[in-house]
């Protein structure tokens, strides 16, 4: 009787390869797996130095529209649209307008946020800073410049249990300050899904503001000087 011998590279052939995940689609929902980071949205290796915003499109400059990856918050309506009369960089800015519907007026919340599928996976457990910049004063007419305006940092834990937010804090601006940067700086977990949300304080029914430049990244000491 004649046995058959199976090379052990044939055997070793048998086996199929695990896809790398590298260049994979990640959001809040659809995480990376261990040992890999979700940034702007695409599985990666490790945190790219040169690359640290983790914002999809902190510029309003993405060729896929520009508001992508942001959306409009409010307690009463707030519409978001691009505009390239006013920039502070590239060809686009994102224009903020409370809208002139019934019951808003001045004291209502208006702004845009990064969230919901655009939330991204925080890479590591620590603090977070995020920053914009805004412009209030040269907003065109019938538009007014709202009372002030802020940046919040957004943090939603992976079952969806918990939420964080924090409007009361980050830089106030008073309206007419040219292009000036608000920022904040906050806490978040490993694999939460964090965004940043650019709040204006209408003054009136027609407020409006316009952003630019966002980012968010991760900072190992809290201290936010090394910024992208």
């Amino acid at each position: 009787m004649f046995r058959r011998v199976v090379p052990a590279l044939l055997l070793a052939g048998c086996v199929p390869n695990t896809p790398s995940p590298l260049g994979e689609p990640c959001d809040g929902t659809h995480p990376c797996p261990d040992q890999t980071f979700c940034q702007a949205n695409l599985c990666a290796a490790a945190l790219d130095a040169g690359a640290r915003n983790l914002l999809p499109n902190p510029g309003f400059e993405s060729p896929s529209g520009v508001t992508f990856g942001w959306s409009a918050f409010g307690f009463g309506s707030s519409l978001l649209s691009g505009q390239s009369v006013f920039i502070r960089s590239g060809a686009q800015a994102g224009r903020v307008d409370l809208d002139a519907g019934p019951g808003t007026g001045a004291g209502d919340l208006f702004g845009a946020e990064s969230g919901g599928s655009q939330m991204v996976t925080a890479p590591e457990t620590g603090s977070y800073c995020g920053t914009a910049w805004v412009l209030s004063g040269a907003v065109a007419p019938p538009a007014i410049s709202p009372d002030s305006v802020k940046l919040a940092m957004v943090r939603n834990t992976p079952d969806g249990g918990r939420f964080n937010a924090t409007p009361d804090s980050g830089i106030l601006l008073p309206t007419d300050a040219g292009w000036a940067q608000v920022s904040n700086v906050f806490q978040a977990e490993v694999n939460d899904s964090i965004g940043v949300r650019v709040l204006g304080i209408g003054a009136g029914k027609t407020s409006a503001f316009l952003m630019d430049d966002a980012a968010l990244w991760f900072s190992p000491d809290g201290g936010c000087t090394d910024g992208p």
